[in-house]
């Protein structure tokens, strides 16, 4: 792939996503896993210290499994900077230490041990945020090939994922997918599907899930390419999204995969790419309540889009507060402090070329934007 950054004209992205008409969501908190590059810190450190020690399950990890090789690690590129590569091997790699031969498993957790802000408890909305790449030509078992799921922890069915981002193969045609489960023993339910070679490119794609966990729940998934075009995308209102008994949902990302039709699988080492990992956990206000905040989307925009020099950000209504610019590797770059105004000009002439985010203090905003 050509370098995103000079050939694009990104489309401007709103990640604000209401429950209801009458509501906003409001960040209430937010935990970043943004690799550090090839020459940083311990990759499995890094992951641990957002995640939680114990949260990564990597067939180096066990002796039983495939010691000595990093699953692991961390690359650079020109499309999102500094990310994680995941390793996956045919003929080498198993489920952890149960000694099961009919999967495979690369992948990274919340858990028990992980702090609050990163999993899911009955009743609370999260957001999840992050890039994901498949090697081009990512082999695919007949059965399953997970690479995100929302498991429950505790009650009935919590072996079984609610939700998965996965790539199967149906009546002989390999299929990318987002599949629910409600429990109580019911089988797996195509929310949507498209062809494999949609996700088998070797390109980035965006993917962000916002949840409210809950048996009357809310769930929203857009998967799109870096040019913004959507690739799969589904929203539900009133799913299922709780487990009776359970403790908390957590999400899981990597690559889960069947060994039963070894024959689909290639024989080379596979890769899957992961970048920015972000977990909010947000609030829903009611619009017409004192105080309340409300959402920046439509009415709002950004112009003009790559942008050479001065940048216009105009709002749907008048807002105090900081906007913060970060790169892609979530460094803040510039800080913009506002007042009662609904549209701001700024001059871009220092930032480096490249591709940048805008977030705003205490707001469920992402806008995006390409330096020239």
């Amino acid at each position: 792939m050509k370098n995103l950054f000079f050939i694009i004209p990104l489309l401007l992205l709103f990640s604000g996503t209401v429950l209801h008409a009458q509501d906003s969501l409001v960040v209430v908190s937010e935990v970043n896993l943004f690799s550090d590059g090839p020459e940083g810190i311990d990759t499995y450190g890094l992951i641990e210290s957002k995640f939680g020690i114990g949260c990564i399950e990597a067939p180096d990890l066990y002796a039983v499994n495939h010691p000595g090789v990093e699953h692991i690690i961390e690359s650079s590129d020109n499309e999102v900077g500094n990310h994680f590569v995941f390793k996956i091997h045919k003929n080498d790699d198993g489920d952890r230490d149960t000694g099961k031969t009919d999967r495979q498993r690369n992948e990274i957790k919340t858990y028990a041990n992980s702090a609050n802000t990163v999993i899911g408890f009955k009743g609370e909305t999260l957001r999840f945020h992050w890039y994901f790449k498949l090697q081009e030509g990512f082999s695919i078992s007949k059965n399953f090939s997970h690479f995100f799921q929302f498991k429950a922890v505790g009650g009935n069915d919590s072996s079984q994922p609610i939700v998965t981002i996965s790539g199967s193969i149906n009546s002989d045609r390999p299929e990318f997918e987002i599949i629910y489960n409600s429990g109580n023993g019911t089988s797996d339910k195509q929310l949507i599907h498209t062809d494999w070679e949609v996700a088998n490119t070797g390109e980035w794609m965006e993917i962000e899930a916002v949840a409210r966990f809950e048996d009357d729940g809310y769930l929203k998934i857009t998967i799109s390419d870096l040019w913004g075009n959507q690739l799969l995308a589904v929203e539900k209102e009133g799913i299922d999204l709780w487990r009776t008994g359970g403790t908390f949902v957590r999400p899981k990302w990597g690559i889960y995969r069947s060994l039963n039709s070894k024959s689909y699988l290639s024989d080379d080492e596979e890769t899957a790419g992961f970048a920015n990992f972000s977990i909010q956990k947000l609030e829903i206000e009611d619009n017409t309540g004192f105080g309340s905040q409300v959402s920046i989307n439509e009415g709002s925009y950004i112009f003009p889009n790559p942008v050479e020099d001065i940048l216009q950000l105009k709002f749907n209504t008048s807002y105090t507060g900081n906007l913060k610019v970060y790169d892609l590797n979530a460094k803040l770059v510039h800080q913009i402090s506002i007042f009662q105004t609904s549209q701001i000009e700024w001059d871009t002439h220092n930032l480096m070329p490249g591709l940048y985010l805008i977030r705003m203090d205490n707001q469920l905003l992402e806008l995006k934007f390409i330096k020239f």
